[in-house]
């Protein structure tokens, strides 16, 4: 999420708008992330070492 939405969603929602946007914003990106990258991390779980037994995901937009 850029710097103006974040901005301009807390200006105008409640607390518990924003939670909501905020759970529907993590889902969206969990989904991405399985749907898109799901054969890339099987790949390099088989035996692929250069992650260490990590997976790939997509990354934070913005920090917190």
């Amino acid at each position: 999420m850029d710097y103006h939405l974040r901005q301009v969603i807390g200006d105008n929602l409640t607390d518990e708008e924003r939670a909501a946007v905020s759970a529907a914003f993590r889902r969206v990106k969990e989904n991405m992330t399985a749907e898109h990258l799901g054969d890339v991390n099987t790949k390099l779980a088989a035996g692929d070492e250069l992650l260490d037994g990590g997976h790939v995901a997509f990354p934070e937009l913005t920090s917190a």
